[in-house]
């Protein structure tokens, strides 16, 4: 499925437009941002743009989140008080700083769509009541998280006894919480594992935690991203692995039914 995102680049500036304690606003203390008439185009770009399927389907709403690119030096203080920086998370519509130094907010919103999967990529549409009751009746129970891995490394890691055993994952490639995992499998890539590949391994999950990715082995010491730590409890080994097609890709993790 492809999804797409709107970035625009607007010129004009004002503050944020809150109000202060005394009820006055401090306009040197705000950060500045676009105008909220270039936010409310926006808002018409991701709902009002609808596309029709080459085998004419039906229609659809291809745009998830549409974005102003304004000239402002102050990522952090518009990162940390600014509504429609808070707005990109709430409804997939805001703005990001963008100019010769200032790209680093964009660069991270930009790694996070690129390296979530799919199932993050729907859950960013804003969807009507009830969703999560039609999906639950009218699909198959998610049960099992297929996971990636770096390399044999890691499976040698999670495999070894003498350890508490766990798997990791990126919060920003899927939202756990949503789904009532009870199993985790790893998939073992061609190109890694030297032809042996495919899903052989799988564990029932003991816990789920959120930690930084500098507190987790064998990983970066200095990135403080937030990732999914899974417990693993009773491995189990298939004897014959279980293969996967041309559409399943190495890098991102799946939400399967045992």
């Amino acid at each position: 499925m492809k999804y797409k995102f709107i970035f625009d680049a607007k010129y004009r500036l004002e503050s944020n437009g809150q109000v202060g304690e005394e009820g006055e606003n401090d306009q040197e203390e705000l950060p500045l941002g676009p105008p909220h008439d270039s936010i409310n185009t926006m808002h018409r770009y991701r709902d009002a743009i609808i596309a029709e399927e080459q085998a004419k389907r039906g229609w659809k709403r291809p745009v998830v989140g549409a974005f102003v690119l304004f000239p402002c030096p102050e990522e952090e203080k518009f990162k940390e008080n600014h509504k429609f920086y808070e707005s990109i998370a709430q409804v997939n519509v805001g703005a990001f700083p963008f100019m010769p130094g200032s790209t680093e907010l964009v660069s991270e919103f930009l790694q996070n769509v690129i390296e979530e999967s799919f199932f993050s990529g729907f859950e960013r549409n804003i969807l009507p009541p009830g969703r999560r009751q039609y999906i639950d009746e009218q699909q198959f129970e998610q049960n099992m998280l297929v996971g990636s891995l770096r390399g044999p490394e890691q499976l040698e890691f999670i495999l070894d006894d003498d350890r508490p055993t766990f798997y990791h994952i990126p919060c920003q490639q899927i939202k756990l919480h949503e789904h009532k995992l009870e199993y985790v499998a790893v998939y073992q890539s061609r190109r890694k594992f030297d032809g042996d590949c495919g899903i052989r391994h799988y564990w029932r999950i003991g816990d789920i935690k959120v930690r930084e990715r500098k507190d987790i082995p064998l990983g970066n010491k200095s990135s403080r991203k937030p990732y999914y730590v899974l417990e693993l409890q009773e491995h189990e080994m298939r004897d014959a692995a279980c293969k996967t097609s041309g559409l399943w890709s190495a890098r991102k993790s799946y939400l399967l039914q045992l």
